[in-house]
């Protein structure tokens, strides 16, 4: 008897395995709410007073607790085992909340002569860690439902089973005789045995729910991969300190500051002896040739208009990035599922091969070419998942460790691009184009820079002289002004002036020919990216509306064939691997088609 229940409660382990990818609402702990509108619906299974009494069960059995927990924590189970499990799961720290369901109001059944009652009231210490809110939100869909009821019935045909062996053996050991004075427990074993069955199912649920989390959406790569990109930051910080690199260069240079002693004596150090002893003091301040302040101005402002449209580019590319790679990885998520059901099949076409094989109807050969074909597919997989592999690291670039989280089953959702006419009519206000002509702004303020040192570049000074001693009528001798201006004289042009102005100017040249060149490869871009996108959806539309009925029912009628013996198995292998390669075709053209937009995207912007 021990035997089967264990056997059966092994069953129960591996049925929690199996549901274990299907993804809830369980919340534990979840904060507290007063709505009760219907989005959050409650599980309404209240045990009211239609509740069978776990004291009143405990008291039938005559279990004594020596804890003293009178049957509540361990509903005449043995104390070493309840206890030993509360001190186990003590560090879990799950803090309760007001406005939660009671444990043992989850795990109800209705029977036509009792309208509730609990399965099994779980242990106390359980109650005294968790409360728990079972909560199916209306955005959440099907697969929490799903989570739900399959962890219900999880929980009741563990319970179920562990009732019915674990009272079998109470009625049989009863009638054995009585255990010696100073046992503490009647029947250790069956009811150990049952409280390490909740226990295990318990926590399963609890780490199952705690370990839930959404899909990797693209909008949320998307989020992740913007939020913190040194690429753009740097960018971004690049501009801004052009910005205030012109508001410095338009400034005047500083003033200088000129002071010393004049005409003092070496003989005698005497400042009063010699009337031309002065002491000067004074400033000057140099103005810059023309208007070369407001052009060199003007230059870095441009510069800054120029970084600032490689950040909005580097931002368009990264979202065009991330798209692409989202979407190569969700193509090798599906392809995989795609080739695991074809596997399967192929796996039922060996076992069919194999059992005509004994009986005569096919060759050797044919069961050798079922297994070759399996051993294929699982080649396929293997290489599949390593471009899953890859495409999640070139992820990681962006989003870190998200990257490794499972992905939306769904395909992505990109706005539609706009009409090929306008895209190519708002191609010069692209961020990469409006960097060109910025950098092409700023090298035309470089030629007015040049042009301007043809002009005189002047300084102006104002000193004050103070003189020591007395004149020969004996009053102070009077102190003296000086007011001075300097000149640049640019009499040497040819070597200097020329030069620079014509490496000016070259210099333009070649910025609006490389401005010309990206227009240009933009311009491609376009052409190309268009074009695919056109001809993939009508490639999508053609598979969708024929291809792939016509190679599912291909399929189908060359394995009803085979089975009939009509065909031979060369063709239905041929049959199956062309309804393979045509799904799979199917899901490579839908996502090229979202890439090719993606792309198109990029070149077009899109309000964000």
């Amino acid at each position: 008897m021990h035997t089967r229940t264990r056997k059966w409660f092994l069953v129960m382990i591996a049925l929690a395995l199996a549901v274990a990818p299907l993804r809830g609402a369980w919340a534990i702990a979840m904060p507290t709410s007063t709505d009760t509108t219907p989005h959050c619906a409650m599980m309404d299974m209240q045990a009211a007073d239609t509740t069978v009494s776990m004291q009143q069960q405990h008291n039938e059995t005559g279990h004594k607790c020596e804890q003293g927990c009178n049957g509540a924590c361990c509903d005449g189970a043995c104390n070493a085992c309840a206890h030993a499990a509360s001190t186990l799961l003590d560090n879990i720290n799950i803090a309760p909340e007001s406005h939660t369901t009671p444990l043992d109001t989850l795990f109800l059944v209705s029977f036509p002569e009792r309208t509730v009652i609990p399965l099994l009231r779980p242990p106390a210490f359980l109650h005294s860690l968790f409360s728990v809110r079972v909560c199916l939100s209306a955005c959440q869909g099907s697969y929490n439902q799903a989570w739900i009821i399959s962890a219900q019935w999880l929980w009741r045909l563990s319970m179920f089973y562990s009732r019915k062996y674990v009272r079998r053996l109470h009625r049989t050991t009863a009638l054995r005789p009585a255990k010696p004075v100073g046992t503490s427990c009647e029947y250790p074993a069956d009811n150990s045995v049952r409280h390490a069955v909740q226990t295990l199912v318990f926590i399963f649920l609890a780490a199952a729910a705690s370990s839930a989390r959404p899909d990797l959406t693209l909008t949320e790569v998307e989020r992740l991969a913007l939020t913190d990109d040194p690429a753009i930051g740097a960018l971004q910080a690049r501009s801004q300190a052009l910005q205030d690199a012109a508001v410095a260069d338009g400034q005047l240079p500083d003033p200088k500051l000129k002071t010393g002693i004049y005409n003092l004596p070496l003989d005698t150090f005497d400042i009063d002896k010699e009337p031309t002893t002065q002491w000067r003091v004074g400033l000057v301040q140099s103005f810059p040739r023309g208007k070369s302040l407001q052009y060199k101005q003007r230059q870095t402002e441009w510069k800054a208009i120029a970084e600032q449209a490689n950040a909005e580019a580097g931002t368009r590319k990264v979202i065009r990035d991330v798209r692409k790679e989202f979407l190569e990885l969700y193509y090798q998520v599906q392809a995989e599922q795609i080739v695991m059901e074809t596997r399967e099949l192929f796996a039922q076409l060996v076992d069919i091969t194999q059992a005509h094989y004994a009986t005569g109807r096919v060759s050797q050969q044919d069961v050798l070419r079922a297994s070759l074909e399996l051993s294929r597919l699982d080649d396929r997989t293997t290489r599949i998942r390593n471009e899953a592999d890859k495409d999640r690291a070139a992820l990681a670039k962006w989003i870190g460790d998200a990257a490794l989280l499972p992905i939306d089953k769904h395909i992505p959702v990109l706005p539609a691009p706009p009409a090929r006419g306008e895209i190519s009519t708002t191609l010069p206000e692209h961020p990469v184009i409006r960097a060109e002509t910025a950098k092409l702004e700023a090298s035309n303020q470089d030629i007015q820079i040049a042009r301007e040192q043809y002009k005189p570049g002047w300084s102006a000074g104002l000193e004050y002289r103070k003189r020591f001693g007395n004149d020969p009528t004996g009053d102070d001798r009077a102190d003296m002004m000086a007011a001075m201006v300097t000149l640049d004289l640019p009499l040497f042009p040819k070597n200097r002036q020329d030069k620079r102005l014509s490496a000016s100017i070259q210099q333009g040249d070649a910025i609006q020919l490389s401005r010309d060149d990206k227009l240009r490869e933009l311009k491609q871009m376009l052409d190309a990216e268009y074009a695919n996108w056109q001809r993939l959806g009508e490639r999508s539309v053609l598979y969708e509306s024929q291809l792939l009925k016509e190679s599912t029912a291909n399929a189908q009628a060359s394995l009803n064939a085979y089975q009939s013996g009509v065909t031979e198995f060369t063709t239905l292998m041929r049959a199956r691997i062309t309804d393979l390669d045509v799904r799979l075709d199917d899901l490579r053209i839908r996502v090229d088609r979202a890439k090719a937009q993606a792309s198109l995207l990029y070149i077009a912007g899109e309000n964000r």
